[in-house]
Parts: structure tokens; sequence; C-alpha cells
């Protein structure tokens, strides 16, 4: 679970990071004596969260068709910079930038820039946000220090252990509450396409809740969707049968069918779910899943 995404972090920041620190990325405790750069990711601490309404305990998730027992935590992460040798703090800072960079990205603050790696990744990230920055010492000519510029960070998502067979079973099938929003699953969680490639088929999932006396029948009869790219401009791609990048879909005992289009190029994007405001456009926003298009 924590080693998994410790390892996911470490292949991409080592994909994306620019010269000379590229390809230099490594899981703590990292190269012993290397006189090479290095930048060593571990996940310093993690906290289990309560799950939400209308639980988070079983989801569907990449690896399993059913619902799997997820662990909703918090982590602290910790990205230390080492130069090579002979360079010192001002490539140390030159790689502090290029971390804190990298990580304030869109596709990195909503877990995206991690999605599309193992089939079953072990991991789902839904937020990371920056939490501090330690800058490396200022040395005396002559002096050394083995000190290392870190970059810390907080990652919010659900972890389980890869190869763990979905839960079949007796769901809660309703709750008596005043009113509430119905969370929304996409199966299969975290998609991803090949450029070029054929159309994704892709499902949503809305857990109903009891509707409290006289409340509308039809208040999740249809869903809006579109999809934006990490800016919140249109999203690579398009969404079978959409209108000027808008699609309403039905949603038939709790789930909603549509196909994604992938682009002819390599992208990152988010599909935007809503409530249908009544007149075929979007209402109040629900959630919000990425989408990674690989090539081949």
């Amino acid at each position: 679970m924590i080693s998994d995404f410790e390892q996911r972090l470490v292949d991409v920041l080592g994909g994306r990071l620019p010269a000379p620190f590229a390809g230099h990325a490594h899981v703590a405790p990292g190269p012993a004596g290397d006189a090479d750069p290095a930048v060593v990711v571990r996940v310093e601490s993690a906290m289990p969260l309560e799950s939400g309404l209308g639980g988070e305990a079983r989801q569907v998730v990449p690896g399993a068709a059913d619902p799997r027992r997820v662990v909703r935590m918090a982590c602290v992460v910790e990205i230390a910079v080492a130069p090579e040798s002979g360079q010192g703090r001002a490539q140390q800072m030159q790689g502090v930038d290029a971390v804190l960079y990298l990580l304030d990205a869109p596709d990195f603050r909503n877990g995206a820039a991690l999605a599309g790696g193992a089939p079953d990744p072990g991991f789902l990230i839904r937020s990371m946000h920056m939490k501090d920055v330690r800058t490396p010492p200022v040395m005396l000519p002559g002096g050394t220090s083995d000190e290392r510029g870190l970059v810390r960070f907080d990652a919010e998502g659900w972890f389980w252990p890869t190869g763990t067979a979905g839960e079949a079973g007796i769901e809660i099938e309703s709750v008596r509450i005043r009113g509430a929003l119905a969370p929304v699953t996409l199966m299969p969680a975290a998609p991803r396409g090949i450029a070029g490639g054929d159309p994704i088929d892709l499902t949503l999932r809305v857990r109903e809740m009891a509707k409290p006396e006289g409340g509308d029948p039809d208040t999740f009869s249809a869903l809006v969707l579109r999809l934006v790219n990490s800016s919140g401009g249109p999203g690579a791609g398009s969404l079978a049968g959409a209108v000027d990048g808008i699609l309403v879909v039905d949603v038939v005992e709790g789930e909603a069918s549509f196909s994604y289009e992938p682009p002819d190029d390599p992208a990152r994007l988010e599909l935007v779910v809503a409530l249908d405001n009544g007149d075929g456009g979007a209402g109040l926003e629900l959630e919000r899943f990425p989408i990674t298009v690989v090539e081949e």
C-alpha cells in the first residue's frame, strides 16, 4: 500500500524532473555514497481517516470489478534533494525548486499524475497539498554537510494491498436522512486510454439514498458530464454523443453508462460529474475523476 505509493511517486518524479535530477529519484534510504544527484522519497507518517457520509470502506478501485475494502488515509510525504559530488547548495536549491514547482501542478494536486501505473496500484490518491519546504544550510568554504533540502506535502487517498479480491455481499441500500448528495463512483476507477485508440466504456454508479417524505423521487435521474484539462478548459478527447462538450446521461437503477474517445496524443484530464439543472445543463458538481491517455 504505502510502499506502492512511494515507488509510483519515484517513477513519476524520475520521468518528469529536469536535468540533472531526471532519472535520479529513489525510494528511501536512496543510494549510499553516490556521486550523482538524488531525489529521495519516503512517507514520513500516515493517519487513517474516518469514512465520509455514505461510507468509503468499500470502493470500486483499479484492479477489481467488485468493491474492495480500502483504508482512507492522509500521509505526510518527504522528498529530500541531494546534489551531485562537488556541486553543493546551488544545485540542491535547483532540485528543491524543481520538485516544488512540479508538485504544485494541477495534475499532482488532484492525484491524476500518479494514475496509469500498475493495473492494481494499491492506492488511489485523491488530493495532494504542499506542507512546507526546508532549504539546505549555507556552508562556509571548505565546509561539508550531508543535510538535504526537503519538500514535504500531504497526500490523501485510498489504500489497499495489491492482489486483494473484490468483496461481494450485501450492501446498504438506503439510509433515512433529511437530504444529502449521492456519492458517485467511476468504473473503472482512474481509467487509462491509448492515444488514437478505441473508445473506453465507462460507468458511473450513484449510491442512492432515501429521500425525505415528499422529496423528489427523480433527483438523481440524470447526470451532466464534461471534460476539463488542468487549467479548467476543455479536456482532450470527447464523450460519445456530447453536444458542445456536454453529455447528459440517464441514471437507470443507480448506473449511467457512456464512452470516452481518446485523442491522438497523450493527455491528462478530468471527468466532471454534475447534477442536471433541469434544462440539460450542469447544476451542482458532485465529483471529478482523473483520466489518463498514454502512448501505446
